[in-house]
C-alpha cells in the first residue's frame, strides 16, 4: 500500500472519529496553546460516550521516540 494511500485512510478514520463526537448537543470544546508553540484541543461528549483530541505543530520528534496520549 502506498503511503499516499495510508495518508488517505488515517485521515478518513480521524474525520470519522471527530464527525462521532462534534455534532452531539452536549460537546464541548476545550483549547490549549502549548509552551513549545503547538495546540491541542479535546471534543467531549458524555451523552455520545466519545472523545476526540487533535494537536497541530508539534515539535518532531527523534525515530526512537512517539508521543502517548494517555
Amino acid at each position: 500500500m502506498t503511503s499516499c494511500l495510508k495518508t488517505l485512510q488515517a485521515r478518513r478514520r480521524e474525520e470519522n472519529e471527530l464527525a462521532g463526537v462534534l455534532p452531539a448537543p452536549d460537546a464541548t470544546l476545550h483549547t490549549a496553546e502549548l509552551a513549545d508553540g503547538a495546540s491541542a484541543a479535546v471534543i467531549v461528549s458524555r451523552a455520545a460516550d466519545r472523545a476526540a483530541f487533535v494537536a497541530a505543530d508539534l515539535p518532531a520528534l527523534s525515530a526512537d521516540k512517539i508521543y502517548e496520549l494517555w
